[in-house]
């Protein structure tokens, strides 16, 4: 998501890791995201806090789809996927566990590593400092 162009991508990642805990505290809004078009195709009534959610686990993911921080990938944070779409994992994720529980999966993942990342702006991802 990070390497569509739009205005709010621009300002999330000028804020650099300080973005990161605001899109933390993003990931419980349940308010259905007012938007022109989908943000991602063929996911219904996706919520700010989906999308914030998308977007960190986006942030954390190196051009190969490999994930860069222990603990960040989708499965690592909502579990195996059993088949399903990736917005059925994660309503289902939260049906079963809450919203809240995510923010606090990235609340501990963002305090045990935060002061340790960096912005890798050729693979366009946070990464653990020297982990290049």
């Amino acid at each position: 998501m990070q390497d569509l162009p739009s205005k709010m991508m621009t300002e999330i990642l000028a804020g650099g890791s300080e973005s990161v805990p605001v899109l933390i505290g993003m990931v419980g809004d349940t308010r259905v995201a007012e938007t022109k078009e989908p943000i991602i195709c063929y996911w219904p009534g996706m919520t700010n806090g989906d999308i914030a959610f998308c977007l960190l686990v986006g942030l954390f993911t190196d051009e190969k789809g490999r994930t860069t921080i222990a603990g960040a990938g989708w499965n690592d944070m909502l579990g195996s996927d059993l088949n399903l779409p990736a917005w059925e994992q994660m309503h289902s994720f939260n049906r079963k566990h809450g919203k809240g529980a995510l923010q606090d999966k990235w609340r501990r993942l963002w305090s045990k590593f935060g002061d340790q990342t960096v912005w890798d702006e050729r693979e366009r991802c946070f990464r653990l400092k020297g982990s290049q």
